[in-house]
């Protein structure tokens, strides 16, 4: 059932905890409740082996002393209290323990090309696309998790699955569906190869002419990241086997969860549409969704 009331902040884990001011002129990046804890147990449990690949010699030394002398740290907080650590120090630890211990790391190790900080902070819309021999389906999405569009079409007709095609063709079906795609900051594809049984027109070959169209821009500023259809699958446990179940299921809870914000209006729409259409609306929403997640902790640090 699709809540009716807008949510106008996506929440990741808890509620969002943005820390005040401390010993430095510039506020801290936002960590969530599900983050500090992450952060904490490690801090509170990590063996000198484990910490020091987090921290300096220094820093751990320092880290250590405080757990013995003072017990556990009660909140992130507590790091500053120690004689040395600064806030970018604190920043740079917990972003360290983030990307190694949140399960987003994945997804972003599965991401292509590698995207930096700068481009990363410049992304306000994010699109994913994902299209096949005969079908296409793109979803848009914000920072905060809500679905601002989504579509569904048909590239080619039925004859196309009896007569080759050359590359030309390829091209002009490229075209076309370019133009039907909405603007965005970054588009999202998945790294997929051909399919065995593919039609006449490639997958393989089409995917390719429509990346390149994507990507025309600064060298730096990549247009498009592919995400490894097997990083996306695990992040959401949609394996079963070598195969990928639906992505509805885990889709709608979310829905439910306020973890995405869909419109009554794009509601409607989802549920008027056939198996088909909903399972590739689901699945591009909830690869938006992983991109943001992934990336937020690189989004969201100080320069």
């Amino acid at each position: 059932m699709f809540r009716s009331r807008l949510r106008q902040e996506l929440r990741l884990g808890d509620a969002v905890l943005r820390f005040q001011r401390y010993k430095s002129d510039t506020a801290r990046p936002s960590f969530t409740r599900e983050q500090q804890s992450q952060v904490l147990s490690l801090l509170n449990s990590g063996s000198e082996k484990e910490l020091k690949k987090y921290v300096g010699l220094k820093k751990l030394k320092l880290l250590m002393d405080y757990r013995e002398k003072f017990g556990a740290f009660d909140t992130l907080d507590s790091l500053l209290d120690m004689e040395g650590v600064r806030s970018t120090d604190f920043d740079k630890l917990c972003t360290k323990i983030l990307m190694s211990t949140d399960k987003s790391l994945m997804i972003l190790k599965g991401i292509s090309p590698k995207l930096t900080e700068k481009r990363l902070k410049g992304i306000k819309i994010v699109a994913s696309v994902d299209v096949d021999a005969f079908f296409g389906t793109y979803v848009t999405m914000d920072l905060d998790a809500k679905v601002i569009g989504w579509g569904s079409f048909v590239h080619s007709d039925e004859s196309d699955r009896k007569t080759k095609i050359g590359l030309y063709e390829i091209y002009t079906k490229a075209v076309t569906i370019y133009e039907k795609l909405p603007s965005a900051d970054i588009f999202l594809m998945e790294s997929k190869s051909e399919r065995p049984n593919a039609a006449s027109v490639s997958e393989k070959e089409l995917q390719t002419m429509l990346y390149t169209m994507l990507s025309f821009g600064e060298p730096d500023q990549p247009k498009v990241a592919q995400i490894a259809g097997l990083a996306f699958s695990n992040y959401y446990n949609l394996t079963m086997g070598s195969d990928q179940v639906s992505c509805q299921e885990t889709f709608l809870k979310l829905v439910d969860d306020a973890r995405i914000t869909l419109s009554d209006e794009l509601g409607t729409h989802y549920k008027r549409q056939n198996g088909v259409s909903r399972e590739f609306l689901a699945l591009n929403t909830l690869r938006c969704l992983a991109f943001l997640k992934a990336t937020r902790i690189l989004r969201m640090r100080k320069s």
